[in-house]
């Protein structure tokens, strides 16, 4: 494969991709609807939509099974 130019794509939070100029980004448009872009053409007045990753949940809370009193 030829080698192709990398763009680092960098959030607000700190967390960044590198990719290719091509790669497809789902963006919010000025008009709230999604819309995807290649990472050449975002700009900094972009809202890129992306998938956060959450702690397990078995690490923040245990869950307890209430059952339903039988009926008599």
């Amino acid at each position: 494969m030829p080698r192709k130019k990398l763009l680092k794509v960098t959030l607000e939070n700190g967390t960044h991709n590198t990719v290719t100029e091509s790669q497809m980004f789902k963006v919010v448009d000025k008009n709230l609807c999604f819309k995807w872009k290649k990472a050449k053409d975002l700009t900094e007045n972009d809202f890129i939509i992306s998938r956060s990753i959450f702690p397990e949940l078995r690490d923040i809370c245990r869950f307890r099974v209430l059952t339903e009193p039988s009926r008599a």
